[in-house]
């Protein structure tokens, strides 16, 4: 196995892990129960593999498309966000909430499009096609567009492509566990 190979697993492998122990570590700060007391943890990382070339680089490539103004996104921001910590760095990092009349209005994420990521094994790519009101920000290029008609037709977010060989539409957790919480709140997790 190559390196990249063994890179592009531990990537995808992380940001499963994260978004479950990010889940109940959710749970357990806000309704106070055991991480032994849930019952019924959802599925984590709906990843599916597929083909698609989207880099040259000899570095894991993450896309990560999505919009300020849509809780799910939001949620997944932090699963994105402490994944990637582990293999780089993170700087120019901003807390953003979704829109007000979405389903769990106000819920906090990170502006993963305007911080700046840095490591020797992961390119990171952020894409955020709407801000906090659903007004269009950015305007997709013609391969980005093709992806998103190729697999997510619904035009569903978050969309996390890892190395044009992993997929996952839509969030790993239920953004139900972060409404309302501060930035304090979400980042005081176990570990």
């Amino acid at each position: 196995m190559n390196i990249k190979r063994m890179v592009l697993a531990i990537v995808v492998a992380s940001i499963i892990a994260y978004a479950g122990f990010h889940y109940a570590s959710l749970i357990h700060l806000k309704e106070g129960v055991g991480i032994s007391d849930i019952k019924s943890p959802p599925d984590f990382g709906p990843f599916f593999p597929v083909t698609e070339h989207i880099s040259a680089s000899n570095r894991v490539t993450v896309l990560f498309i999505g919009a300020e103004a849509c809780t799910f996104w939001d949620a997944e921001s932090w699963v994105i966000y402490y994944a990637l910590l582990h293999y780089g760095s993170w700087s120019s990092v901003q807390f953003v909430h979704s829109y007000n009349g979405d389903v769990f209005p106000g819920t906090l994420g990170i502006n993963l499009m305007n911080a700046t990521y840095s490591s020797t094994t992961i390119v990171f790519h952020g894409i955020e096609m709407y801000n906090e009101t659903w007004h269009a920000i950015t305007e997709l290029n013609a391969s980005t567009k093709a992806l998103l008609n190729r697999y997510d037709p619904q035009d569903s977010i978050p969309f996390i492509l890892i190395n044009g060989e992993y997929l996952e539409v839509g969030s790993s957790y239920s953004p139900s566990y972060i409404p309302n919480m501060t930035t304090n709140e979400v980042n005081e997790r176990p570990g």
